[in-house]
């Protein structure tokens, strides 16, 4: 695992790689821990954020938590 505010391709690949290795749930609170940490060096807007975002909300869907899903869709789509 990358250190916290660190972002590299295998971050991103975390999406894909992460069900197959490890719980959901543990996953969805670390995308929830890079995200607060990306957005706190970053900033809310920034690219990599948005991505991070998109993400974790694929993984809420996968999950079954289609409201959280939905709700993270909606900030991005809010926040073009």
């Amino acid at each position: 695992m990358p250190e916290s505010g660190s972002l590299n391709l295998v971050t991103l690949k975390y999406g894909t790689e992460y069900p197959k290795t490890k719980d959901l749930v543990e996953v969805e609170t670390e995308y929830t821990r890079e995200i607060e940490d990306m957005e706190e060096s970053l900033g809310k807007h920034h690219t990599v954020v948005r991505i991070l975002k998109s993400i974790k909300a694929m993984l809420l869907l996968h999950m079954g938590k289609y409201g959280l899903a939905r709700a993270i869709e909606h900030e991005l789509k809010e926040d073009l």
